[in-house]
């Protein structure tokens, strides 16, 4: 399963770029390695953006990181 979670992922990356498609193994109990969430606060949206676009950049650049998304909606606040 460790060497084809790779070769599936870059697969499905290609075949399906609208698409958000996470290919994992399944575990359970520690250790193994668990997603990371990193959430922004502020009132200004557009600033909440660029931020949140920033970040995802950083993270994509490093070794390990799958996939990055983001989940500020436009509309009104609530």
């Amino acid at each position: 399963a460790n060497r084809l979670i790779p070769n599936l992922q870059a697969e499905f990356d290609l075949l399906y770029p609208q698409a958000q498609i996470l290919v994992r193994k399944l575990e359970q109990g520690p250790p193994f390695n668990a997603p990371i969430e990193l959430r922004v606060y502020g009132p200004n949206l557009d600033q909440l953006k660029e931020l949140g676009d920033e970040y995802r950049r950083i993270l994509s650049e490093i070794p390990h990181v799958t996939h990055t998304r983001a989940t500020l909606l436009a509309g009104t606040p609530k």
